[in-house]
C-alpha cells in the first residue's frame, strides 16, 4: 500500500501508524476507498499486522494460529508457538515477526529472534515493541551498549512495559553513573508496576547514596511487603536503617531475623551487635557477637576486634588483650576497621605503642575517618603521645 506497506494477491499489509486511521499517513488515502493503485474494495485494518482477508476462511485460519501461537505462549510452550506462528506466516509474510521474534527469545534462540525484531522496526518504525524486545535480547547477550538505545527508543515511544523503564534505569545506574536519571526510570518501572521487587533494592540504595533516608525507606518497606516480610527483604531494611544510623530502629529488626533462622544468621549477629555497641548495649553487644563467631564458618577476624573494645567498656582488659591477639592470628588482609578498633582497645589499656602501630596500618589504607578520630574518646591515651603527632604529620 502506497509507500508505507505492501500489496499481495488476497491481503493488505501496511504499517502500523496507518493501520491505527485505516488510512495512509504519507498520501491520506483512505483503504477501502478505490483511490489507491491496487486498492481492493472490502480490504479493511482489523488489527496491527492483518487487514480483512478477502478469501473466505482465510482471516479465521489465520486468526486460530495466532491464538493458539500465543496460548503456547503463555504456557511457556514456545516450539508449539513456533509452530503456530509459522502457519501465520504462510498466509501472511512477515505478518507476526513480533510474534515469531517472542517464541525465539523464549526458546534461547536469540539471533533468530533479533532477525524477526528487525523486520518489525523496519516495518513499522512507530511500534516501541520492536525495539523493547530487541533491547531484552541484546541485555540477555551481554550488549549493553547495542540494548541502551534500543530501550531509550521505546521509552521515547511511549512503551507502558515497566522491564523497558527499569532496565534503562539499570544502564544509567551501572554503565553511565547517571544515578539522578536511573532514580528517574526506576520510579517510573515501579509506578507502571507497583508489585515488582527485582531492582527495587537498587533503587533503596541510590536514595541512600542521595541522602533521600524517606525515600529509601518507603521502598524498603514496599519490598518487605512484597516479599511477605523475608529474610532477604528485612535485611535490606535493617542495613538502611543501620547505614543511617538509626540504631535503635535496626535493633528489632536484626533480632526479627535471627529469630526466622536462628541456627544460620551469622551476619545477623554480627550487626546486631554493632547497632547495640552505638546504643552503650555493651553486654548485649558481647553476647551477639559470640554468638557470630559460634555461627561463622569462616573464621572472620572483625567480630574478635569488636569483643575487644567491648571489653575495655566492660572493664576486662585481660579478656580485651586476648581478643586482640586472636584478631591479629586470624587476620589475613589489610582492613581499616579491624585495624582502627585495635587501636582503641590497645588505646584504652594504655598500651599505646601497640596502639600506634596498628593505627598506621589504620591511616595507610587510606580509609580512616581523620576528623573522627581527633575526636575519639577511646583514642584519648594514644593521642597524647609523640608518637600520635607524627602519625598526624604524616598522614593528615
Amino acid at each position: 500500500h502506497h509507500s508505507c506497506g505492501t500489496i499481495y494477491n488476497d491481503f493488505i499489509k501496511i504499517c502500523y501508524e496507518c493501520a491505527k486511521k485505516n488510512q495512509c499517513l504519507n498520501c491520506g488515502k483512505y483503504l477501502g476507498s478505490g483511490e489507491a493503485p491496487g486498492d481492493v474494495d472490502n480490504r479493511k485494518v482489523v488489527e496491527r499486522y492483518t487487514v480483512r482477508i478477502t478469501i473466505p476462511g482465510k482471516k479465521e485460519e489465520f486468526m486460530n494460529y495466532f491464538n493458539k501461537g500465543w496460548e503456547a505462549i503463555n504456557n511457556q510452550n514456545y516450539q508449539e508457538a513456533l509452530n503456530q506462528f509459522k502457519k501465520c506466516d504462510e498466509i501472511i509474510p512477515n505478518g507476526v515477526a513480533y510474534s515469531i521474534g517472542i517464541a525465539l527469545k523464549g526458546l534461547k534462540r536469540y539471533e533468530e529472534a533479533l532477525t524477526q525484531f528487525d523486520i518489525v522496526i523496519k516495518e513499522e518504525p512507530a511500534y516501541n515493541g520492536g525495539y523493547f524486545q530487541k533491547g531484552l535480547v541484546m541485555i540477555t547477550l551481554s550488549k549493553f551498549s547495542d540494548a541502551e538505545p534500543l530501550l531509550k527508543k521505546a521509552i521515547q515511544l511511549n512503551i507502558q512495559e515497566s522491564n523497558a523503564y527499569l532496565m534503562y534505569a539499570y544502564l544509567m545506574e551501572s554503565d553511565h553513573k547517571d544515578y539522578d536519571q536511573a532514580i528517574k526510570y526506576y520510579e517510573k518501572g515501579f509506578e507502571l508496576s507497583p508489585k515488582t521487587s527485582t531492582f527495587r533494592g537498587n533503587l533503596i540504595n541510590l536514595y541512600q547514596q542521595a541522602g533521600r533516608f524517606d525515600d529509601a525507606l518507603r521502598h524498603a518497606n514496599i519490598l518487605c511487603e512484597l516479599l511477605d516480610n523475608s529474610i532477604e527483604a528485612l535485611t535490606t531494611k535493617a542495613e538502611l536503617l543501620f547505614n543511617s544510623q538509626k540504631w535503635n530502629d535496626a535493633i528489632p529488626i536484626y533480632e526479627k531475623i535471627i529469630s526466622m533462622n536462628p541456627n544460620n544468621i551469622y551476619i545477623a549477629y554480627y550487626y546486631l551487635g554493632l547497632a547495640q555497641y552505638q546504643v552503650n548495649q555493651y553486654k548485649e553487644a558481647k553476647e551477639n557477637w559470640e554468638k557470630a563467631i559460634e555461627k561463622d564458618e569462616n573464621n572472620n577476624p572483625e567480630p574478635y576486634a569488636c569483643l575487644a573494645i567491648c571489653e575495655m567498656k566492660l572493664n576486662n582488659p585481660d579478656d580485651a588483650e586476648k581478643y586482640c591477639e586472636k584478631t591479629l592470628e586470624l587476620l589475613k588482609r589489610e582492613s581499616s576497621f579491624v585495624f582502627y578498633n585495635l587501636a582503641c582497645a590497645y588505646s584504652m589499656m594504655n598500651k599505646v605503642y601497640k596502639s600506634l602501630d596498628v593505627l598506621e596500618k589504620a591511616l595507610k589504607t587510606g580509609q580512616v575517618n581523620i576528623p573522627y578520630m581527633e575526636s575519639d574518646a577511646d583514642l584519648k591515651n594514644v593521642r597524647a603521645t609523640k608518637g600520635y603527632k607524627e602519625l598526624m604529620a604524616k598522614y593528615k
